[in-house]
């Protein structure tokens, strides 16, 4: 929706818009959401980018100017509002988008301007993105500022999001090849999850059942966070030569293991009644086999 062009051509139009100061702020946040946007949100990245190019595109009205606006704009203005005067330019800001600068008036987008001042209950992932960028970007001095900025970014971002527990999920997922391999069992276990209301989906493009040993731990429920799979013991256990080599660029990557022990990388995996893992994945070079995790609170 917003290419690179539109992106680049709205930047140059608020740089000469807007004080030196306020621009830098605003670059500021754009680098700070896209940062967070490769975290939580890879496919919002453009939006996130064009949201924080004008978030604070009425911040330097004066009051009066805040007021008229919400005049102009049909904007039904609160007392609690008016004694807060720094939180309108959200308000207006977010109407303004609408009225001059339609190319960018995606709800969505149009949300994250709004509430990135005082938030609200159920924000979305890019209103939460752009709340969090305007305080922590790179310019802001605020100890506060400055103190959360480097807990978020200098602190291991896996022991500070607490993982989802096993029995915290709402949905589980079997490998293709379970019904192929072990069709009884499957029968059986299919039966249980409808018997017990356990909503459940398909790997498919799988190359063996043991999904756990290779599929990424779930953070929350936009990331995840995967690892190298390519067991030692394996290797230590069979020799080479009965081994077949599968890599892929994408973690979790497969072993040398014996053929019909190879497993999928994630690019070749296709999720059934589910999200796009792929898209919302943070790779470490951690050789790692997943049946092998422990959950103990924020860690790992």
């Amino acid at each position: 929706m917003f290419d690179e062009k539109k992106i680049d051509d709205l930047r140059q139009r608020l740089a000469g818009e807007m004080s030196e100061f306020r621009f830098r702020h605003t670059l500021g946040v754009e680098k700070e959401a896209v940062r967070l946007g490769e975290l939580y949100a890879p496919d919002k990245i453009p939006l996130l980018r064009a949201a924080a190019l004008l978030h604070d595109i009425t911040k330097e009205n004066t009051f009066e100017k805040q007021l008229q606006l919400c005049d102009e704009l049909g904007i039904m203005v609160k007392g609690s509002e008016k004694s807060s005067p720094k939180t309108l330019h959200a308000i207006t800001g977010a109407a303004v988008i609408e009225r001059d600068f339609p190319e960018f008036a995606d709800p969505e987008l149009v949300s994250a301007v709004r509430w990135h001042t005082t938030g609200k209950e159920n924000m979305s992932i890019c209103d939460k993105i752009i709340y969090l960028a305007d305080y922590i970007e790179e310019n802001r001095k605020f100890e506060d500022c400055v103190s959360l900025r480097q807990y978020f970014w200098q602190e291991d971002i896996c022991k500070m999001a607490r993982p989802i527990l096993d029995e915290e999920t709402n949905f589980v997922y079997i490998s293709d090849k379970l019904r192929v391999f072990f069709p009884e069992f499957h029968d059986a276990l299919t039966e249980k999850f409808s018997e017990m209301r356990i909503h459940f989906g398909i790997l498919h493009g799988t190359k063996d059942i043991w999904c756990r040993d290779y599929m990424p731990i779930q953070m929350n429920d936009m990331s995840f966070v995967g690892y190298k799979f390519d067991p030692d013991y394996l290797k230590e256990n069979f020799g080479h030569s009965e081994y077949t080599e599968y890599e892929s660029k994408y973690s979790p990557i497969g072993a040398r293991l014996r053929p019909w022990e190879r497993v999928s990388a994630l690019s070749e995996i296709s999720v059934s009644h589910g999200i796009d893992i792929s898209s919302r994945l943070r790779n470490f070079n951690i050789v790692l086999d997943g049946g092998n995790l422990v959950f103990c609170g924020n860690y790992v």
